[in-house]
């Protein structure tokens, strides 16, 4: 897991420099510097406090002078990009303490943070200029921690760095420091994270470990997933909280877990804590962590895993979106492919693919012939039933719910007023748009017109059926292979509610039911 956290606050930053409370009960490495920058500045080898905290205030270590030309008391201190490994690996080096695991860890981290090193950029402003350049360079600390925060005083395994990233890049062809433009590296984040996840899985798999494939991660082949749930005590702890104040989206329950964590731990010693540990497992957990954490020879990876991988890429994304970033198609790809590909195999084998290439604001766009043909498919119908037919209902019908907003009313008069074959109405969450669609429903049903309302998925169907007042509302997975229920759209309208979740396929599908029974 990748996490990128923004740090404004000099002296929570300061922090983050916190080995000696650590180091001696074994719970952290004492951290180092890394990146480019670091070695500009004359940083290198383990991390001292009074060079960090002057980056920190955005000061030049070695002279006390301002880095950056802006100092501003609001100012980004730095960004905390923090690794975590799969539950089980954090488990294999919290019980064994294999210093492999740890460098094979630690490698991974440090790969990835050269590969995002490569693309730092610094805004352009100097002789008119308005954009960005790439310098290459960043200074980061690096602190492995190999506990969570604690649960009732305990803290379990959990192998993680939290690599401090500062807010200060070196541009060579102005000659001076400044402030890092960091928008892109977070934007990717999700590919950064697969990048990083596959380059674990490889060096642990050249260790002799097994590997079993998650949905969008790993697990070490043969540890119990009773066991993995049992030391994720701090995960359920969030995940209980979250429940309760009805939190499901990530960034929101990362900032939870901030709120809601105890302590760090200082009183068990390594030794303690591992004792702590085995007393959790029954004699056949010991047994199957036994032959799960006994490495053996180096296993190879399968050929062929990069094709599959891509192809399975190219029909998860394209199911949805007809046109994407080509990262975010190696992301799926790495993810599909972890324990299987390497990041250069599968970017390799994507290349090689016919795919349509763009350029849109600096970032490669692709998409595939197939796809391009089925969105004209799509706009080609829309086109072809402009203003061909009679208005759906009475546009200046009164409306019945008068507490309705000035938009909601245009929406719904520009909807039974509509000649169109295909009618778009667009409106951020929490604008009324299910009250929109009551008021819709029966207007149309006044005028006659039979309404199928349809959704992406069940909840969405539910939402329609509870709350639009249209009792028959399905999927539209289930009106696409459903054709009694397409009949009853004959002559009638079909109302998609979160219509930009369909894909291009599903769409085009949807057009051809509505255009055989002329809805």
């Amino acid at each position: 897991m990748l996490r990128i956290t923004q740090q404004t606050n000099p002296q929570q930053a300061k922090r983050y420099y916190s080995a000696a409370d650590y180091y001696a009960e074994g719970q952290e490495i004492v951290g180092a510097w890394g990146g480019r920058g670091a070695g500009r500045l004359g940083l290198s080898g383990r991390v001292d406090k009074a060079a960090f905290d002057r980056l920190c205030d955005n000061l030049d270590p070695r002279t006390g002078e301002p880095l950056t030309a802006r100092t501003r008391s609001d100012r980004t201190v730095g960004y905390d990009f923090t690794f975590s490994v799969p539950k089980s690996v954090s488990l294999l080096y919290g019980l064994t303490e294999d210093a492999a695991v740890l460098a094979a860890f630690r490698g991974a981290v440090a790969e990835t943070m050269r590969e995002m090193e490569a693309e730092m950029k610094t805004r352009v402003r100097k002789d008119g200029g308005d954009g960005e350049r790439t310098t290459g360079n960043l200074v980061w600390a690096e602190y492995v921690h190999t506990t969570s925060r604690p649960v009732e005083g305990v803290p379990d395994p959990h192998l993680h760095a939290h690599m401090f990233v500062f807010n200060g890049t070196f541009d060579e062809q102005e000659g001076q420091w400044k402030a890092g433009q960091f928008r892109d590296l977070k934007r990717d984040a999700p590919y950064f994270q697969a990048a990083f996840r596959v380059r674990l899985a490889n060096r642990l798999q050249e260790l002799g470990y097994g590997l079993e494939r998650t949905r969008d991660d790993f697990e070490l082949a043969g540890v119990p997933r009773a066991v993995v749930t049992r030391f994720s005590r701090r995960t359920e702890q969030i995940e209980q909280a979250a429940g309760e104040l009805g939190i499901t989206d990530p960034d929101r329950k990362a900032e939870l877990g901030a709120t809601t964590r105890e302590k760090k731990a200082d009183k068990l010693t390594r030794d303690e804590l591992r004792r702590e540990w085995l007393g959790r497992l029954s004699d056949d957990d010991r047994r199957a962590l036994g032959k799960a954490f006994r490495p053996s020879q180096p296993r190879e990876r399968g050929g062929g895993g990069e094709r599959t991988a891509v192809d399975h890429a190219l029909g998860h994304v394209f199911a949805r979106e007809a046109a994407v970033p080509e990262r975010k198609l190696l992301t799926e790809a790495l993810k599909r492919g972890v324990g299987a590909v390497t990041v250069e195999s599968a970017r390799r084998e994507l290349a090689g693919r016919p795919l349509v290439r763009g350029v849109d604001k600096g970032r490669e766009l692709v998409t595939t012939p197939e796809m391009l043909s089925a969105e004209g498919r799509l706009l080609a119908f829309a086109r072809k039933g402009r203003g061909r037919f009679r208005p759906l209902g009475d546009p200046d019908r009164p409306i019945s719910r008068d507490w309705l907003n000035a938009g909601q009313r245009r929406a719904i008069r520009h909807v039974l007023g509509s000649r169109d074959r295909v009618t778009l109405v667009r409106g951020a969450a929490g604008t009324g748009k299910t009250t929109l669609e009551q008021e819709l429903g029966e207007a149309l049903e006044a005028a006659g017109r039979a309404v199928v309302a349809l959704a992406p998925t069940t909840p969405a169907a539910g939402v329609l059926r509870t709350e639009a007042g249209f009792d028959h509302a399905a999927t539209v997975a289930r009106f696409l292979v459903d054709t009694e229920m397409q009949k009853r759209a004959s002559g009638g309208v079909v109302l998609v509610d979160e219509a930009s979740l369909l894909g291009t396929r599903d769409m085009n599908r949807l057009f051809d039911a509505a255009a055989a029974f002329d809805a």
